[in-house]
């Protein structure tokens, strides 16, 4: 679920599979354990898509509409092991969470990996808020390259946010990462891999409260105006808290 318990499971087990292979005996300074100050207890909806996309998860397409093609596509997840699987989307459906209006603090985070060279401009990896009015903050194709882009376009009341682009991290296609999106109030924090990104274009009124609202919901690679995107997702969290930028990384 965290970036780091998930790299130090991946060098445990590279550890295991020396020792066996060499016949050596293999010795390591471990690090001492991290105080756990978040569970996957504490999430209000884990979705890992091992053969199910679990309870209250839809296939979903543009226009908002349920997806109603066929089923979903698993493959292999993010880590070797056999039964690790995640869903692809195929370009055909995105999916919609079972999560809404969660108030003024949240985190989403979520492993992905693209399946093509570059995500369409605007066509969205995630999708938090609604479109109508529009008050959404967007995880999407940037200017048809490698990229990404963290956008909005959002009003609460009678202050206006506007278009506004707040981070492009790189996205290669076949690598997965790990995105996580938190906010309390008006300020949010994005992570790539565990790792705090700096937020550009951010004014004095900070972000809107995206999931604060009537019809705020959670979707991935959909959105109301384009089409979805082949991207393949694992191991979805949500809280209906912020986590702190240590808790990501645990």
């Amino acid at each position: 679920m965290k970036f780091k318990k998930f790299v130090s499971g991946l060098l445990a087990c590279a550890m295991v599979v020396t020792s066996v292979f060499t016949g050596n005996v293999t010795t390591a300074k471990a690090e001492g354990p991290a105080v756990r100050t978040v569970t996957p207890e504490d999430a209000v909806g884990t979705y890992n898509f091992d053969g199910t996309l679990g309870d209250g998860v839809a296939l979903w397409q543009k226009g908002m509409t349920a997806y109603t093609g066929g089923s979903e596509v698993y493959e292999q997840g993010k880590t070797d092991f056999p039964e690790d699987k995640a869903v692809r989307t195929q370009a055909k459906y995105g999916l919609k969470l079972p999560h809404q209006n969660l108030g003024s603090n949240y985190t989403v985070s979520f492993w992905v990996k693209s399946n093509v060279a570059k995500i369409t401009t605007n066509h969205n990896v995630l999708t938090l808020g609604h479109h109508d009015p529009q008050k959404w903050l967007g995880l999407a194709g940037n200017n048809n390259n490698t990229s990404l882009k963290l956008w909005s376009n959002s009003a609460d009341g009678d202050v206006q946010y506007g278009w506004t682009t707040y981070q492009t991290p790189t996205f290669p296609q076949g690598e997965w990462k790990m995105v996580t999106i938190a906010q309390s109030g008006t300020k949010l924090s994005f992570y790539m891999n565990g790792k705090a990104q700096t937020l550009s274009n951010v004014g004095a009124n900070g972000v809107a409260e995206i999931l604060n609202g009537a019809n705020a919901n959670i979707y991935l690679a959909a959105n109301y105006w384009d089409p979805t995107v082949d991207v393949t997702f694992d191991d979805v969290n949500v809280y209906n808290k912020e986590l702190s930028a240590v808790q990501v990384y645990a």
